[in-house]
């Protein structure tokens, strides 16, 4: 194997077995490959070196708030306006289509059936959380709360997922 590649491999996989390390919660539900393996690989995909632990642990925060990591729990909000949301970080069917995550002749039904496909629904939970970190201007507890959308619901959620992440990992996204 050529030796940068080699080296670029090894510095790879020693960064996500630090952040694999960082993002453990102690929960099954989310601790699983599926849940914290994808998100850092997602992340690593969509932030780029600009993945950090503080991003990595909002989106863990985002995915007990949603759905605790249980799959009977990635499909909700079905009569809501902007309705359903799907996944372990229940996109909605709206903010998929705004950010062009799905193609814009998707019926809200297809969307439904994208339940199943938990890695579809952590990357779409990625690349909403990202445009939410810039429109927060990198303030990653401003990006949680902009993730719930906004008024008194969005600040509860932010103030919960924030404790939670405090409880889990104290000092976790200062």
């Amino acid at each position: 194997m050529d030796p940068l590649l080699e080296g670029v491999v090894l510095v790879s996989a020693a960064l996500f077995l630090a952040l694999w390390i960082a993002a453990k919660t102690g929960d099954p539900n989310l601790d699983r490959f599926g849940i914290r393996g994808r998100i850092i690989l997602r992340g690593a995909e969509h932030f780029g070196p600009r993945l950090s632990r503080p991003i990595v642990r909002a989106l863990m925060a985002i995915v007990h708030q949603e759905s605790g990591g249980l799959q009977v729990n990635y499909l909700g909000d079905k009569t809501a306006p902007g309705g359903p949301s799907v996944g372990p970080g229940q996109v909605e069917y709206a903010t998929a289509k705004e950010l062009g995550l799905i193609p814009q002749t998707e019926t809200r039904d297809q969307y439904a059936a994208r339940v199943s496909q938990e890695g579809w629904g952590i990357d779409a939970m990625v690349q909403v959380f990202k445009a939410k970190l810039a429109a927060a201007h990198g303030d990653v507890a401003d990006a949680i709360r902009r993730y719930n959308g906004g008024g008194q619901a969005a600040l509860g959620y932010q103030a919960s997922a924030l404790d939670w992440a405090q409880q889990t990992w104290p000092g976790a996204i200062s």
